[in-house]
């Protein structure tokens, strides 16, 4: 909570002095403070470092995992100047600086009628390249994470919403999405992080890796084709965005194999994307975590609980269990004290319980 405070007074102050500083020298100074953020900040670091080893089938200390691992940190930092620059960008200025490619794909599966469904991951940056959509006329509803203080929160969905698209909280995103499916809409939601809801584990690199279901579980409720999209950073302050033709997914009556086997095959698809730009993939928590930390928790946020719980000394962890099917409601019980209970909001099927546990 203080280091998100730090992080909004910190925001608020770029944002103020952003316009009077050439944007070159702004990613400059990002790009240096993303090295410093590598060396400073441990956790993160072992997160994106034990990922990128995977990814490049390397160890964790090697050279080329650790630059990789850099660059990732440097790149997060630019995408915080570039959030800070979309509510100043005009329509235009946006389309000049991104590249895309197979936008048509996009036009072509609007002209269905049924809505389409974007999946990205973090890679690169994908909050301004995605405004090419709103740029163009296209209406895409996209949830975001809560986060906290409140300020924050409100502060980052401004500056999301300033070009015209719709960003949601992540309470609102099931009956939100579903309805501007059904509008003819398109709709983005990332897969490749598993912040809150039902998970399941697939191939992910030659490894067993947790993924949301939220995703899968949308392709399940709705008829949209399905397209993979990402937006990379290029050398001078530009940027590419890649869209794919529509994925080729199943729809059966069988909803848990038909999650399973939709999540495996978006994994293989992003599996492409991160071999290509390990240095832009930013996925800071691991998406491999040990079964001896995790025990069965199944978001990044519990993940971080439970490990907190042991780096503090609560050795007493007695269970880790997931009784609700539908929702992975998530309970752990220490001998050291009451039970804590870590629920998790389900995406799609019961949005109605968001929030109220």
């Amino acid at each position: 909570m203080s280091s998100n405070v730090a992080l909004y007074l910190a925001l608020r102050l770029v944002s103020r002095v952003l316009p009077f500083i050439p944007v070159r020298l702004a990613h400059a100074l990002a790009s240096a403070a993303g090295i410093g953020a590598f060396y400073f900040f441990r956790c993160p670091r072992a997160g994106i470092t034990s990922n990128l080893a995977v990814v490049l089938a390397l160890p964790a200390g090697d050279r080329r995992v650790r630059a990789a691992a850099r660059g990732s940190f440097q790149t997060d930092a630019k995408n915080w100047v570039d959030t800070l620059r979309i509510g100043r960008l005009r329509p235009e200025a946006i389309e000049a600086l991104v590249d895309v490619h197979g936008y048509e794909h996009l036009e072509d599966a609007l002209a269905q009628g049924r809505g389409v469904i974007v999946v990205s991951l973090h890679l690169g940056n994908y909050d301004l390249v995605g405004q090419v959509m709103a740029a163009r006329g296209c209406r895409l509803t996209v949830p975001a994470e809560r986060v906290e203080p409140e300020q924050l929160f409100s502060f980052l969905m401004a500056e999301r919403r300033s070009q015209g698209i719709n960003v949601i909280p992540i309470e609102r995103a099931p009956r939100e999405m579903l309805r501007a499916l059904r509008a003819g809409e398109a709709v983005g939601i990332t897969a490749d992080r598993n912040i809150a809801g039902r998970s399941l584990a697939v191939d992910f690199f030659g490894r067993p890796a947790i993924f949301p279901r939220g995703p899968a579980a949308l392709v399940r409720h709705s008829t949209a084709p399905v397209l993979m999209a990402v937006g990379l950073r290029l050398p001078g302050g530009r940027f590419h965005g890649e869209i794919s033709a529509p994925l080729c997914l199943v729809r059966t009556e069988n909803a848990d194999a038909d999650e399973i086997e939709n999540t495996a095959r978006l994994a293989r698809v992003m599996e492409t994307y991160i071999r290509r730009y390990p240095n832009q993939w930013l996925a800071f928590s691991s998406s491999w975590p040990a079964p001896s930390v995790t025990g069965g928790v199944v978001t990044i946020g519990q993940q971080e609980k439970a490990a907190a719980i042991a780096e503090g000394g609560d050795m007493r962890l007695l269970a880790l269990r997931t009784p609700c099917a539908r929702c992975f409601r998530t309970t752990i019980r220490s001998s050291a004290g009451p039970s804590r209970l870590l629920s998790a909001a389900c995406l799609v099927d019961h949005p109605g319980e968001i929030g109220q546990r």
